[in-house]
This record gives C-alpha cells, structure tokens and sequence, in this order.
C-alpha cells in the first residue's frame, strides 16, 4: 500500500513538473512572437525611410537637369510620377513602394509615399510610420503623423 502511495506521489510531481515547463514554454513563444512582430514593424519603418531618402537624390537629380521637380499641387503618391521619373532615371525600373502597399487593411492614404510640390521648386515626401517613434529618427518635416524629407526644408501639408 505504502508503495502504490509512492507512485501517485511520483506521477502527480511528475504532471505537475511538466504542466509547469508547458506554460513556461507557451511564455516563451508568446514572447518570441511579439518580439518578432516588433521587429518586423521596425524593418517596415527602416525600409521606408531608405526609399524616401532615395526618392530624395532621384528628385534633386531630377532638378540638376530641368531645374524644377515634378509639379503636384496636391499630394499624390510617388507612383503617380512614375512616367516623370522614368523618364529622367530610365534605369530606375521599379519605383520604391511603400511596403504595406497593396495591404487591404491599411489606410490608403498611408500605403503609398505621398508627395508634394506645388511650384515646382520645393517638395515634400512623406511615408507614415507604424512605431511612430520621431525620438530615434530624425526627419526636417513638422507633422507628427509622418515621416517627412523636403527640399528646402518647408512646412507640412
């Protein structure tokens, strides 16, 4: 009798052991997919402001050669400007798009790079950020919403 004591004693230490290394696992994973999902939001954000700041040199390049940007009265996404673009940077197959681009869940207006410029001798780009986090990236734009490069640095829109 004393003996078969023993063995529930040993079977319910041995459940209970594993029921605790079983949430510890499932905490673990948990942990691991946040962190990868803030990771790839990061990754998103990094992309963007590199393909701003490429759009950046192929507009001033742009400038160097008719000495105007391309004229947007309203913001319009880069895109748009394709035909423009290309034909100024005919290398340029593929124009930067905004990575949530084509993503049903996002806003429109923030799935594409917007961009401004209404006399021709000025612009404003801009993509929103998912983190929103402005204290680690440095941008010359005025709104909160976005990430925002210019040339000469002016005002939001």
């Amino acid at each position: 009798m004393a003996r078969s004591s023993r063995k529930k004693q040993l079977l319910v230490f041995t459940n209970v052991r594993m029921s605790v290394l079983a949430i510890v696992f499932v905490l673990f994973c948990l942990g691991a997919v946040v962190h990868f999902q803030n990771q790839e939001i990061e990754t998103r954000d990094a992309r963007r402001i590199n393909d701003l700041k490429q759009m950046q040199t192929v507009l001033n390049y742009h400038y160097q050669l008719y000495k105007t940007y391309p004229l947007a009265e309203a913001p319009v996404c880069f895109e748009d400007l394709s035909a423009e673009i290309r034909s100024v940077v005919p290398w340029l197959v593929v124009l930067p798009q905004d990575p949530s681009h084509g993503n049903s869940a996002v806003q429109p207006r923030q799935a594409c790079y917007n961009y401004l410029s209404p006399d021709g001798q000025s612009y404003i780009l801009r993509a929103a950020l998912e983190k929103n986090n402005f204290s680690m990236v440095h941008d010359n734009g005025s709104s909160e919403e976005w990430f925002e490069v210019s040339a000469p640095a002016i005002g939001s829109f």
